[in-house]
């Protein structure tokens, strides 16, 4: 086959020169831009003819060749195995490879980054050493739970605790004195993120008053008053449910060796029992509190 043609274009008409021209190459015109397909059944003029002896189609001359006009879409599709091995060197691979662990690593860092800003913002800090109060006798400063815990007649609410208060008839003198005390360490109580429960026992009441530091106290606390009569004994045993491992107990009740020892039967072996008495001290109520490791508190 010739390496020179000289050819005119299907669609327009203009002659145009094909360097080292084979059956089946696509070329465009220059003239009107139509894609050109080369075949080897119709008629060329020849611009040089040098005969190659090796290649099997060199008897073919310029009449042979027919240009033939082709849809983009065809020309495409034959060209586009060779233009995807042009297009993408072999070193397209690495570095598409080298952009993705870029982008993987650039996200790691923004969720890493979000997660930690998250943990951060959910952490609470301890109280710190802010609380102003003007009685100075219930509370403490410091930086962790238990130095904010306040004191409650001497024993210090540094742990989850019920206080069972004694509403009897024989609490009328210090009843009062004992709601303001719970007035005043009630805020501290809030702070220091302690639960505290403080119960009313007065033997008219099946249900037990009963009252959360972390809620207000309300008109119900308020109309607490001391009546009836009731054993601490039986008091206890109505708490039973709650599943305690602190109480304290404030009481003024003159008890007898049964009714003391009553007190440490019907309590579980591991509670934590601290007591706070107004006026004379029961005999054997001390001796079961050092027992339990509590906190005895004569007022």
């Amino acid at each position: 086959m010739p390496p020179h043609l000289e050819l005119n274009c299907p669609a327009c008409g203009v002659g145009f020169v094909l360097d080292h021209a084979f059956a089946g190459s696509i070329c465009r015109c220059s003239g009107c831009g139509a894609l050109v397909s080369i075949h080897p059944d119709a008629a060329g003029n020849p611009v040089a003819d040098v005969p190659r002896h090796d290649d099997p189609t060199q008897q073919m001359t310029a009449a042979d060749i027919h240009p033939t006009i082709l849809t983009e879409h065809r020309a495409q599709a034959g060209r586009s195995v060779m233009a995807y091995q042009r297009d993408i060197p072999p070193r397209q691979i690495g570095k598409r490879i080298f952009q993705i662990t870029v982008v993987f690593l650039v996200m790691t860092c923004i969720i890493i980054g979000s997660v930690w800003l998250v943990t951060k913002r959910d952490i609470k800090q301890p109280p710190a050493d802010h609380i102003k109060r003007t009685d100075r006798s219930t509370i403490t400063t410091g930086g962790d739970l238990a130095s904010h815990a306040p004191l409650f007649w001497g024993v210090r609410l540094d742990s989850p605790a019920v206080i069972l208060i004694d509403a009897t008839g024989t609490s009328e003198s210090w009843l009062e004195d004992a709601k303001q005390e719970i007035r005043k360490i009630r805020d501290v109580l809030q702070e220091s993120k302690v639960p505290v429960t403080f119960v009313f026992f007065d033997g008219k009441q099946i249900d037990m008053p009963r009252f959360e530091s972390s809620q207000p106290l309300g008109e119900k606390f308020d109309a607490i008053k001391a009546s009836g009569a009731l054993l601490p004994a039986d008091a206890m045993s109505r708490l039973s449910h709650m599943h305690m491992q602190r109480l304290v107990l404030v009481g003024s009740q003159a008890l007898t060796d049964a009714q003391v020892q009553a007190i440490d039967k019907v309590l579980t072996p591991e509670l934590r029992l601290d007591v706070i008495w107004q006026g004379d001290l029961p005999k054997g109520i001390d001796e079961i509190v050092a027992r339990r490791k509590g906190v005895f508190v004569q007022r």
